[in-house]
C-alpha cells in the first residue's frame, strides 16, 4: 500500500518539475525571439552607417556564465596563491578546499563536482598561459607553478 502512495507523490513531483522545465523553455524561447528581433534592428542600423559591411563578418561574443559564487579571476588567483604558499605540487582535490575557503556553498555532490570542474578548467587556462604545469605522480595529476 505504501508503494502506491509513494508512486502518486513521485508522479505529482515529476509533473510539477516537468511543468517548471517547460515554462523555462517557453520563457527562453520568448527571450530568443526578442533577441532575434534586436539583431534585425541592429543590422538595419549598421547597414545605414556601413552599407558595404556585412553583419555576418562580425564574430559572436562569447557569453561567460558564472555560478555567482566566485568573482571573475578569483579561482585562478586562489589556485596560484595556494600553489605558491604550499611550495609543492598539488592535486585538484588538495586545491578545492583552498578555492572553497570562506565561501558559503551548498553542500552537495553536485556542487563539489562543479567546483572540481571549475578548478580543472582554470588550471588548464593557467597552463595555456604558461603559469602552471601539469605532471603525473603515480596515477594522480599534480600541478605546480611554472618557474
Amino acid at each position: 500500500m505504501g508503494g502506491q502512495s509513494e508512486n502518486i507523490i513521485a508522479v505529482i513531483s515529476l509533473r510539477r518539475k516537468r511543468a517548471e522545465v517547460a515554462g523555462r523553455i517557453d520563457a527562453l524561447g520568448t527571450e530568443a525571439n526578442e533577441l532575434r528581433q534586436d539583431l534585425i534592428h541592429l543590422d538595419a542600423v549598421l547597414h545605414i552607417f556601413d552599407p558595404e559591411g556585412s553583419p555576418l563578418n562580425h564574430k559572436r561574443k562569447r557569453i561567460v556564465r558564472t555560478s555567482g559564487y566566485f568573482k571573475r579571476g578569483e579561482i585562478p588567483t586562489a589556485i596560484l596563491n595556494a600553489l605558491r604558499k604550499a611550495g609543492r605540487p598539488m592535486t585538484i582535490r588538495e586545491l578545492m578546499p583552498v578555492v572553497m575557503a570562506g565561501k558559503v556553498l551548498p553542500e552537495s555532490k553536485a556542487m563539489e563536482r562543479t567546483v572540481q570542474l571549475r578548478v580543472l578548467q582554470n588550471l588548464k587556462g593557467l597552463q595555456k598561459r604558461g603559469a602552471v604545469e601539469r605532471s603525473m605522480s603515480g596515477n594522480a595529476t599534480i600541478w605546480r607553478v611554472k618557474d
